[in-house]
């Protein structure tokens, strides 16, 4: 390996400068240009703005001096489990959603270019049922994408030990220069007919783990599962149990986290 190391005084070079290994420096590197492997060394200038993208879809116009942007997509995280009334001093506990995968390009560009996107909504958590998935993010007409989060499974309702699985969580896919797959939902536990615990909301790149409740018990009752708080975030499951003659109502697992765009402008 060849290693180059700069101290003190500039040195001026005219022409090109090729290393094969590592190149240190203590102060700054500048050229007109920078070209690299490895790493893939870019020179992309100074950081000029970042623009968040929301919105459910519309067009993104690159301001003015912006010569190349990074965009990042994040999925919508996929909806947690619910599931039915259960019978009579029976219980069950959903699965949670998975977190939404991420992707990450860098895009040479200019001024006033008009790109279209989607932001992937959060997967509905589902009442007595498996999670909805959560939607793709899409950026230049689905030239990049961002895939969902899958939906918690539902548990039946009974006393026996049981599991319910968490959603998987987006697949990376080969849109862009980096992808990242969402973490998966946890699984919902019942140990017996009055104690469990519901599957978490999986994670995704921007989005933290969604916590779970727990089967209220012998007093019984409904214990909904937590909607995701951020981009990405898959729903919580849902746990219930039912003690005496009145039973409850099916429980509804939280629903998914929506997407985002981040875009990172370069002049």
């Amino acid at each position: 390996m060849i290693l180059i190391t700069v101290t003190g005084a500039a040195y001026a070079v005219t022409g090109n400068i090729s290393v094969e290994g590592r190149l240190d420096a203590t102060g700054n590197i500048s050229a007109a240009n920078f070209f690299g492997g490895g790493m893939n060394l870019t020179d992309l200038g100074a950081l000029k703005g970042i623009t968040i993208l929301t919105a459910a879809s519309g067009n993104y116009t690159v301001p003015t001096g912006v010569t190349d942007i990074e965009v990042t997509l994040i999925g919508g995280g996929g909806g947690g489990a619910g599931g039915p009334a259960p019978t009579n001093n029976q219980s069950l506990a959903g699965g949670g959603g998975g977190g939404g995968a991420c992707t990450i390009k860098r895009i040479a560009t200019s001024a006033s270019t008009v790109y279209s996107y989607v932001v992937g909504a959060g997967g509905a958590g589902a009442a007595g049922a498996v999670g909805t998935t959560g939607g793709q993010t899409q950026f230049n007409s689905a030239a990049i994408t961002a895939n969902g989060g899958q939906g918690g499974t539902d548990m039946a309702t009974g006393i026996t030990v049981l599991t319910a699985a968490g959603g998987a969580g987006g697949t990376a896919d080969a849109t862009g220069d980096i992808s990242i797959p969402g973490y998966a939902g946890g699984a919902g536990y019942r140990m017996s007919g009055t104690l469990g615990i519901s599957g978490t909301g999986g994670a995704s790149l921007y989005g933290f783990v969604t916590d779970s409740v727990i089967i209220p018990g012998a007093a019984g009752g409904t214990n909904n599962g937590i909607a995701g708080a951020l981009y990405g975030s898959g729903g919580g499951g849902a746990a219930d149990q039912r003690n005496g003659g009145t039973g409850n109502a099916a429980c509804t697992g939280g629903n998914g986290a929506a997407g985002v765009i981040i875009i990172r402008e370069y002049k």
